[in-house]
């Protein structure tokens, strides 16, 4: 979604409502096109979000078992009763909803934008689990079954989060929606859009004042980071002249591939791909006369966009994710 000029300054928050409902809309009308969202709008702190001991209510009082004993297999009559579907159950979970986990895990980045999927439509036939400071709610949206959790601001938040889900819940895809920005003038205000694969521009090194790529080294080069491809340097414009701002070198991300034999294995990864068959999901939604995005406030339909936003599936196109938002356009 282009951070853009509002075209009303004096209701802002209106439209930043109708940029976070288009996305809730769009993870419930084409829920596949969501899970291509990534993290990319992660981008405020949960409000209201109540932290709390695995095995207490929200009064206090002791209701649930703790999480470890729940998804080592402790209990089970109480855990199928929350709803509840350890990733280690993996051939057969044996719970009340058609004996199998959820079809969909949805984090999304605050209460803020929660509210806009509530408002979009009801999970119904909720039930609740509390572990790590995350309230889960398992039930049913449209006739899916889904697991829904708020995450909280920044990468780490939203990892904890989608490990915790896969966990406890094991779903049969992830899905992650929120407000984002954009670099490209080809991306309207509102627009919804799916790319083709993801980067990480939040693991980066910044190099000291006067930093020289033909004849200095990183830090740790070999080591921890890299110069040589696909690691990109970025310099300001000014650097040549003044040369104390140093470098910086996007780093490809550490994928974790331990084995028992084989402790501290990783697959160093640049640009993440989407699920192939997600990604062909969210191109049939596009494609369809019956899918449209509202270009007006739902509270005020004077007040719309031109043009109207769109959904836009861009395969050749990259998604950047960071634990930084910029709203400058020299960066």
């Amino acid at each position: 979604v282009k951070a853009t000029q509002l075209p009303i300054a004096s209701d802002r928050q209106s439209w930043q409502r109708t940029l976070s409902w288009n996305g809730a809309r769009l993870a419930v009308a084409g829920a596949c096109v969501g899970a291509l969202l990534g993290v990319a709008g992660i981008l405020s702190l949960s409000g209201g979000v109540v932290i709390q001991q695995a095995g207490t209510d929200f009064s206090g009082k002791a209701a649930l078992p703790p999480t470890r004993e729940l998804v080592e297999g402790k209990k089970k009559g109480l855990r199928h009763k929350k709803g509840l579907c350890p990733r280690h159950e993996r051939k057969k979970c044996p719970l009340s909803r058609k004996q199998k986990c959820p079809d969909w895990g949805i984090i999304a980045p605050n209460a803020y934008e929660r509210m806009q999927l509530d408002a979009v439509a009801k999970l119904e036939d909720a039930v609740g689990y509390q572990a790590g400071g995350l309230y889960f709610e398992r039930g049913t949206l449209q006739g899916m079954d889904v697991a829904i959790v708020t995450c909280g601001l920044g990468m780490i938040n939203a990892g904890a989060a989608t490990q915790t889900m896969i966990e406890l819940y094991n779903p049969g895809k992830m899905l992650v929606y929120g407000i984002a920005g954009a670099i490209s003038d080809s991306v309207s205000f509102a627009d919804v859009v799916v790319p083709g694969e993801w980067v990480n521009t939040g693991l980066y090194v910044w190099t000291r004042a006067g930093y020289d790529a033909k004849t200095d080294e990183l830090p740790l080069e070999g080591i921890d980071y890299q110069r040589a491809p696909p690691a990109v340097e970025f310099k300001f414009d000014h650097y040549a002249t003044n040369p104390g701002t140093g470098t910086f070198y996007v780093q490809p991300s550490e994928e974790m591939a331990e084995t028992p034999e084989e402790t501290g294995k990783f697959v160093k990864a640049m640009y993440l791909k989407v699920d192939p068959k997600l990604l062909k999901a969210a191109q049939n939604v596009a494609a369809s006369s019956d899918f449209t995005l509202p270009k007006c406030l739902p509270e005020n339909a004077t007040q719309c966009l031109d043009p109207p936003p769109v959904l836009k599936v861009q395969p050749d196109r990259r998604g950047s994710a960071a634990n930084f938002f910029s709203d400058n356009a020299e960066w």
